[in-house]
């Protein structure tokens, strides 16, 4: 009786585990790809800077139009960081966002930048962005990968020992 209803559980683990697994599986290879950042998906804009902060991940940049609302996602993405910090208040920057918020813009707290420019020098650019978020994305697909692999092998495990 109690061999019987261990092999019932064990049944019920290994189909819970491979259906985790090909659900695990469908969503690493469904998953969209990064839509490369381009002139085409952003937008442009223009401000006057006031002051920046920045951290070992962030960073956040005033303007007089914007209040604080700037911010580069990740710090690594910035091609010369002391570029930001030559910036002079009250000098023009040139920034661009995903058009997708170009509507909500005025409504948002803050917006990720995916450029920027001052005095033609770039400081962040969408070649930059995109290599960053691309591995990004690469990195929890692989994760996924391995996350489908050790469900399908437990499954399997699962498997031979109902068996035996």
């Amino acid at each position: 009786m109690i061999k019987r209803l261990n092999k019932k559980i064990s049944l019920i683990l290994f189909i819970v585990l491979f259906l985790l697994s090909i659900i695990s599986l469908l969503i690493s290879l469904l998953s969209k790809n990064y839509v490369l950042l381009n002139e085409n998906n952003t937008i442009e804009f223009e401000a006057t800077f006031l002051s920046y902060e920045m951290d070992e991940n962030l960073c956040e940049i005033e303007t007089i139009e914007y209040s604080d609302k700037l911010k580069i996602r990740d710090i690594n993405e910035v091609k010369n960081k002391d570029i930001i910090k030559s910036i002079q208040p009250n000098t023009k920057i040139t920034f661009r966002i995903e058009d997708k918020f170009k509507e909500d813009f005025e409504k948002l707290d803050f917006i990720y930048i995916c450029s920027l420019t001052y005095n033609n020098e770039e400081i962040l650019t969408l070649e930059s962005v995109n290599d960053s978020h691309i591995k990004a994305v690469q990195r929890i697909k692989i994760t996924g990968y391995i996350f489908s692999g050790l469900l399908i092998l437990g499954a399997i495990i699962n498997l031979i020992i109902i068996l035996t």
